[in-house]
């Protein structure tokens, strides 16, 4: 969280949350941020035009 803005590079973060192991109305919601994460991810790579992208873990690297 330190290197990054410090070489000049932005941190953009994505609305991502975990599943629960048992049925809940709360994975609806998880539903809904994995569509939104999935059309940020979507807008700010096409706005960045990046030559290599490198997922690093977590919810957020499942995405690509």
């Amino acid at each position: 969280m330190e290197k990054i803005p410090a070489a000049g590079y932005e941190i953009i973060g994505l609305p991502v949350a975990g599943l629960y192991r048992s049925f809940t109305p709360k994975n609806l919601s998880v539903l809904l941020k994995l569509f939104k994460s999935l059309r940020k991810a979507k807008k700010v790579i096409k706005e960045f035009e990046p030559d290599v992208v490198v997922g690093v873990g977590g919810y957020a690297a499942g995405l690509f």
